[in-house]
């Protein structure tokens, strides 16, 4: 599932520093210029986030802005099977938490269709 991530930035030596990971679900468009800056925000927080773009199946990347590509999330939500959504779950949590800049503790974070 493709997916982006965004880790904090490390300002020690201690590069064994280890962060709590949040899961941070987009918008009907994937993941979009505002989704990338709350993901950066969280991160300058101290947490590791991973978002992963809901449609991979059907779409990669942003949709953008536009009518068309709000009809088009607005229909995919819907035709994505809902097992779907719950197993793209449990891989993004399994992912995040092996993940070697996370501690473990998972959150999280919705906008819109999250």
């Amino acid at each position: 599932m493709r997916s982006t991530l965004f880790v904090p930035k490390i300002t020690t030596d201690d590069q064994n520093i280890t962060f709590p990971g949040v899961i941070l679900y987009s918008e009907i468009y994937q993941v979009t210029g505002p989704v990338e800056r709350l993901g950066r925000r969280l991160a300058g927080e101290g947490y590791v986030v991973l978002a992963p773009d809901v449609y991979h199946e059907y779409e990669t990347g942003s949709m953008g802005y536009s009518d068309e590509a709000g009809e088009r999330g607005n229909s995919l939500k819907t035709e994505k099977p809902l097992a779907n959504y719950d197993s793209d779950a449990v891989a993004a949590a399994a992912w995040l938490k092996d993940a070697p800049e996370c501690n473990g503790r998972l959150g999280t974070f919705g906008v819109c269709l999250g």
